[in-house]
Order: structure tokens, then C-alpha cells, then sequence
């Protein structure tokens, strides 16, 4: 999804007062692409009643504007995107479709596609249902969340080098075991 849907996206759910004094911030060019994919919107019948992303988006592009470098991810953040899709699944797949839903929508992740194809479609709904409702993830919660799943892959990975070096691999061990919930109500209460 290029920028500009991403912005249009995002300033369809405001009040048109709004929108239109983000829009004068933009530059011509690409005031006049996000005008048209605005009124595209319109024309799809699509709800104004909430946001579909984050403001990143929008920033994103004023940076690009004003000749400024994008904000790059924290290198926890650049670290889980390189994960492979086999290890993001193994720590993620026992979890809620919630937690899910909170980790996917940090970050545009290069396996997600991978991912999401590992679920059924029940589940895979649910999961891209939980990420939509996920709207703005303030950032000491974030960090926390990344935290812990870079921890999570760590763990995982150790635990599965050494089974492998055993000629053993307990896949629910490798998801993260019976400790799991625990796991993740104590990084709810940070």
C-alpha cells in the first residue's frame, strides 16, 4: 500500500476540517494524489466513522516533503521484521487473536502474508479483524510488546538449537509452552 492510501485512509475518518488543513500542509503533487484517492473513498461508499491506521503514515509523508529521513524502526522492531515466518509463528500461534491483532499492527512485517497463511480462515478473519480494531499503540506499550517477542524468538530459538541438537523438537515447547499466559499478563501490567 503506497503512502498516499495509507494518508487518504487516514484522513477519511476525520472531520473534513480537519482533513483539509492536513491536506494543505502537503505539497502540490501530492495533495493532488491523496485529493483524488480521497474522493475515491467517497465514491466506494466507505464509512467515515474511525481511523483505519496511524497517524506514521502521515507523518511519513510531511518528512518525505520537507526533504527529512522517515523515522526508522527500533532495531527491535528491524530484528523481529528479519524473523523468519517459521519462528514469528511458532511464538505467536497459541496466542490470542488479540495479541495477534496488537503485534501485527505495529509494523507493515515483510512475513505477515506468510503468516497469516498459516492460519485457517476462521482464525485468519478473526486475526486480520483484531489488527484493524487496533488503533493508535501508545509507544512505552509498544516497545514493551517488542520486547517481549524479541525475547520470546530468543528463547525460542535457543530451546529449538538445543532440541535439534538432540534430535528432538517439541512444537508446543517451541511456542512457548505451559508458561505462556503468564508470559503475557505480565507484560499487560507494565
Amino acid at each position: 500500500m503506497t503512502v498516499h492510501r495509507k494518508i487518504a485512509l487516514q484522513l477519511h475518518a476525520l472531520n473534513k476540517k480537519d482533513s483539509q488543513w492536513i491536506l494543505d500542509q502537503l505539497g502540490a503533487r501530492d495533495r493532488d494524489s491523496v485529493a483524488v484517492l480521497l474522493d475515491e473513498l467517497v465514491e466506494l461508499g466507505i464509512p467515515r466513522d474511525q481511523p483505519l491506521l496511524t497517524d506514521s503514515a502521515i507523518e511519513e509523508l510531511i518528512q518525505n516533503e520537507r526533504g527529512e529521513e522517515p523515522s526508522q524502526p527500533s532495531s527491535t522492531e528491524a530484528i523481529i521484521a528479519r524473523a523468519g515466518t517459521e519462528e514469528i509463528v511458532n511464538v505467536l500461534s497459541s496466542e490470542s487473536d488479540d495479541v495477534i491483532g496488537l503485534v501485527l499492527s505495529i509494523s507493515d512485517w515483510p512475513w505477515l502474508p506468510a503468516f497469516l497463511d498459516y492460519f485457517r480462515e476462521p482464525r485468519r478473519t478473526a486475526i486480520r479483524n483484531a489488527s484493524s480494531r487496533t488503533s493508535v499503540i501508545s509507544p512505552k506499550v509498544k516497545e514493551s510488546l517488542l520486547d517481549a517477542l524479541l525475547l520470546r524468538l530468543n528463547q525460542t530459538e535457543r530451546r529449538m538449537v538445543a532440541k535439534r541438537d538432540h534430535g528432538q523438537v517439541d512444537v508446543q515447547e517451541a511456542a512457548g509452552g505451559r508458561n505462556r499466559t503468564r508470559f503475557w499478563r505480565a507484560l499487560w501490567r507494565r
